[in-house]
């Protein structure tokens, strides 16, 4: 998928539904699905199984046998053929087996399209915008923000794992007031990556994994 098409699609957003403040919300999923719901595209060709074109050929307008035009059909509506997308190439083929102005012809062209999504008119019939494809994007852009984001986080719990590191050896010297002081040190540093994480829209508190440390009085 050509993700610059993707891409101004999705900024232009010509046809309003709302992709603009889908994406200032990171919701790359609800971007896709409006892009995928019928009804906002051109019409497309429409996929019908061979038995719903049966009951539209009237009996006037079947090609004799043994003629190409009956070979055609017999192998247009062959079982197990599964689906057949009506493309302009079809309908043509069909327009010379019954006649272009005839009844059939006419019955068929009544179901030879549907309503198209936006992804459909963009990229062709049957396509589909998958939530990665909008996160492709805007990978570039994504890293970089995530990189300036996470700076900060990464400086202060520096700072708390120096802190801690001081307090496991205050604990282990024997020395108390050392051992206070390093409490309160940890203390403190713990309150600001606290701060930190809860500015860049993270729960430190909640978080699993190894920005989560167990409480001062804990440390051996």
């Amino acid at each position: 998928m050509d993700t610059s098409i993707l891409r101004s699609e999705i900024e232009a957003d010509p046809t309003g539904l709302g992709l603009g403040a889908l994406l200032a919300e990171g919701r790359d999923s609800a971007i896709a699905d409006a892009l995928n719901d019928p009804g906002h595209g051109a019409a497309v060709p429409a996929a019908v199984n061979p038995e719903a074109l049966l009951p539209l050929m009237r009996p006037g307008d079947m090609p004799k046998p043994d003629t190409a035009e009956r070979t055609y059909l017999d192998a247009l509506l062959a079982p197990r053929r599964g689906e057949i997308v009506l493309t302009s190439t079809v309908l043509d083929n069909l327009a010379a087996v019954f006649g272009a102005g005839s009844d059939t012809m006419t019955a068929i062209a009544l179901v030879a399209f549907r309503a198209g999504s936006r992804a459909e008119e963009l990229f062709g019939a049957r396509a589909r915008v998958n939530p990665d494809d909008v996160s492709a994007c805007y990978a570039a852009e994504r890293e970089t923000e995530y990189k300036a984001a996470q700076a900060p986080l990464d400086a202060v719990k520096a700072d708390l794992d120096a802190a801690v590191a001081e307090l496991v050896v205050a604990s282990r010297g024997g020395d108390d007031a050392r051992r206070q002081a390093a409490v309160a040190a940890v203390d403190a540093a713990r309150s600001v990556v606290t701060a930190e994480f809860v500015k860049a829209g993270a729960n430190f508190e909640d978080t699993a994994g190894p920005f989560v440390l167990p409480a001062p009085e804990e440390i051996p």
